[in-house]
């Protein structure tokens, strides 16, 4: 607590006198002492002034919701006394400032807590840590000491966690675990937005639940330590809105991770049909020549023997590709823009595949988010290799262009093509796969293809609904 000193004239001694003030001894006789008029002949170590005419002092202390806050000392001279109007009129006086002082606290706590929530989404920080100081402003501007909250888990991958702040013990008791268990499997049109109770001890409990804006309860907290009062309207709003944000902070995490565990199991269900495509097959293939060369080299029929040798070294040199390309795809991770990513992508499939690849890429092209990114990653990854596997093509032509709000991507070689009724089961694989991917990230997908005519994929990816809800 500062001390603040005000008098009619300067004296060369009254900056001691307020260290004086100030030191923890006189603190403790101060908050033991309940006499709130003393003389100096008393002992109240409040008059060891530099004043040499003070004789008296009273003290008028400033509360808040029922505690101390602060203190006012008046020094009179003998000559003076405070008459009883006079005193109340002080103590009124004394509560406005009080009050106006705690609008003034409350309001600034109200724009910290509100500017949280503005860098919420902008701040890499742990979701618990961004909860918790949202939660805990919130706290403060109602005026409770103690604190827990609980968000409950959901399934795949998010583990739910509890935060708390204060130290009532009674917040961890069965009765406090019944209540926000309860409040976890109602809805939000049951439980209302605000509930607050009186306890034993006289003090408010207040209970929150935090709501998405369909109803849904993902959570909810439980305060103690308040003052039973009826809350203000800007109170109320600022606990809708900060629940409510805090339940979307929530929710998000647990979309995030949603969709980051569903990815993962696409990608070990995309290489495992990739490894029984290519390299499963390919080892197949060696099993059964290898027991024919076998066979061969018994039989003394050398001529097979070195056809089937020639064969084989062909089949290993194309699974070494193979599979040193499904590395490659599964290393790689976009971190720079679209562009150099496009290009990196176009020189590594160049040099592993012996093809030409022309590009027709802008300078610069609009920035999508990581998902979409890895996602048009691996379309477009599948869609190189099935070229260098089936397409018997020489030249590949990447074209990407910005058009009317969308990314526009266009892949195309000069091979052989194909019609739908002849695409192998393996083949279609691969394509439903890129096709399943477009439709995660909301873009269109399409394949154009001939005979003998070539391939063409088209994929449109709007650049401003850049995710389809989950």
């Amino acid at each position: 607590m500062q001390t603040y000193v005000y008098a009619s004239q300067s004296n060369p001694g009254l900056q001691a006198w307020m260290n004086h003030l100030a030191a923890p001894a006189i603190r403790q006789r101060c908050e033991a002492c309940n006499r709130m008029h003393s003389e100096v002949t008393s002992g109240c170590p409040l008059l060891e002034s530099p004043f040499t005419d003070v004789a008296k002092i009273y003290c008028l202390p400033l509360m808040r919701n029922g505690h101390p806050v602060g203190v006012v000392n008046l020094y009179l001279t003998p000559d003076r006394e405070i008459e009883p109007d006079l005193h109340a009129y002080l103590v009124m006086l004394l509560d406005e400032m009080t009050l106006a002082l705690e609008m003034a606290r409350l309001r600034n706590q109200e724009l910290v807590t509100l500017r949280q929530l503005q860098l919420a989404n902008s701040q890499q920080e742990d979701l618990s840590t961004i909860v918790r100081n949202l939660i805990d402003g919130l706290r403060e501007v109602l005026d409770f000491k103690n604190l827990r909250a609980v968000f409950r888990p959901a399934e795949p991958r998010f583990a739910g966690f509890e935060l708390s702040s204060g130290s009532d013990p009674w917040l961890e008791s069965v009765e406090a675990n019944g209540i926000l268990n309860q409040m976890a499997n109602m809805g939000c049109a049951v439980l209302g937005s605000v509930q607050m109770h009186a306890r034993e001890d006289g003090t408010a409990m207040i209970v929150l639940p935090f709501c998405l804006p369909e109803g849904t309860v993902i959570g909810a907290a439980l305060m103690t330590g308040g003052r039973m009062a009826p809350l203000q309207p800007r109170q109320t709003a600022l606990i809708e809105t900060v629940t409510t944000q805090v339940a979307m902070l929530v929710e998000n995490e647990r979309r995030r991770l949603e969709t980051e565990y569903r990815t993962v199991i696409q990608e070990r269900v995309r290489l495992a049909r990739e490894i029984h495509d290519s390299l499963a097959q390919t080892l197949a293939y060696l099993k059964l020549t290898s027991a024919q060369m076998q066979t061969q080299l018994a039989q003394g029929d050398l001529a097979r023997l070195a056809q089937n040798l020639q064969h084989s070294h062909e089949a290993l040199s194309d699974a070494y590709l193979e599979t040193r390309q499904a590395i490659d795809n599964l290393r790689f991770a976009p971190q720079q823009d679209m562009v150099s990513w496009l290009s990196q992508i176009s020189h590594s499939f160049e040099a592993s595949s012996s093809l030409k690849v022309v590009t027709a890429l802008p300078a610069m092209l609009p920035q999508v988010n990581s998902e979409i990114q890895a996602q048009l990653v691996r379309i477009i990854q599948e869609a190189l290799s099935n070229i260098r596997k089936h397409a018997q093509a020489t030249t590949v032509w990447i074209n990407v262009r910005e058009w009317n709000g969308e990314l526009v991507f266009d892949l195309s070689d000069d091979g052989v093509g194909f019609s739908a009724e002849d695409v192998p089961e393996l083949s279609r694989h691969g394509l439903r796969g890129m096709r399943e991917r477009a439709e995660l990230i909301g873009a269109e997908f399409q394949i154009t293809s001939h005979s003998g005519s070539g391939t063409t994929i088209h994929i449109e990816v709007p650049i401003h609904i850049q995710e389809t809800p989950a």
